[in-house]
């Protein structure tokens, strides 16, 4: 289980990494009973369903452990079949896909190549005033790529597909209209104001190893990161609901983070 691919599966889908030992489990005693390769049978069994990493708020197993609405109940059945069926071709593709991308350094062009059902789409034919990559049905969309890369059409085409939840990981990757559309429909929207105050976090985090000169191991840092960020949305949250919209985010990181630095020049006499 300390392999790269199942620390994901435990990680992203931990419904689906449960059922999968269960599998392995009652896979390796089969194969034994019958005089077969149990290791063989664990490992196949184990990685047998690592293609719903691709889409794991899609199947149930992960619902239920997260607590969220079922995305299907959206979902047009043709592509709520869709989406179920592709898993076992999905896991193909994601191991070549980290193959292509993580050894090879190769371009998703080659991908395409070898993996005939998958369609290459270059930038310059995407539509106009779109990015294709946001018109594949998902739960959750991670924009963190660049400067306004998720466009107003390209919102509306998100949710219309059932996204549920945007989380930016980028300086303003969504464009103003975008990001009033999200607030707009009340979906789960974590603007990259908050998400960003992430890696200053982990900017102090090393200055003070730095400054102490004792190295801290990684569950402490990411324990105190995960803190902090726990922190920065409570903050936000609580900000929100107090200004009177408790689902905008984005209004309660603008205040807070204002007050904040209001109270500091405060502090110090500035102001």
């Amino acid at each position: 289980n300390n392999q790269p691919l199942l620390k994901r599966l435990q990680f992203e889908a931990p419904g689906t990494f449960a059922h999968c030992l269960m599998v392995a489990n009652l896979c390796e005693t089969a194969a034994e009973a019958i005089g077969a390769d149990p290791v063989l049978a664990r490992v196949g069994a184990l990685y047998h369903d690592i293609g719903k990493l691709k889409r794991p708020l899609f199947f149930v197993e992960n619902q239920t452990y997260f607590g969220i609405e079922n995305p299907h109940t959206k979902l047009n059945p043709r592509l709520s079949k869709m989406v179920i069926t592709a898993h076992p071709k999905d896991g193909i593709d994601l191991a070549l896909l980290k193959e292509l991308k993580e050894v090879k350094r190769a371009s998703l062009e080659e991908y395409a190549q070898k993996r005939s059902s998958a369609v290459y789409t270059k930038a310059s034919d995407y539509k106009a005033g779109t990015n294709g990559v946001w018109a594949i049905p998902c739960f959750a969309a991670f924009p963190s790529a660049t400067q306004n890369e998720l466009s107003l059409e390209d919102a509306k085409i998100l949710l219309q597909n059932g996204c549920q939840c945007v989380s930016e990981g980028a300086n303003m990757p969504s464009t103003i209209e975008a990001a009033h559309y999200f607030i707009q429909a009340k979906i789960c929207y974590g603007p990259g104001k908050a998400a960003n105050a992430g890696g200053v976090a982990v900017s102090g985090l090393e200055m003070a190893q730095n400054a102490s000169m004792t190295p801290w191991s990684f569950e402490v840092v990411d324990e105190r990161l995960q803190g902090i960020m726990r922190s920065i949305f409570t903050n936000a949250s609580q900000t929100a609901a107090e200004f009177g919209e408790p689902t905008n985010l984005v209004l309660g990181a603008n205040i807070a983070g204002f007050r904040k630095v209001a109270n500091a020049m405060i502090d110090q006499g500035v102001f």
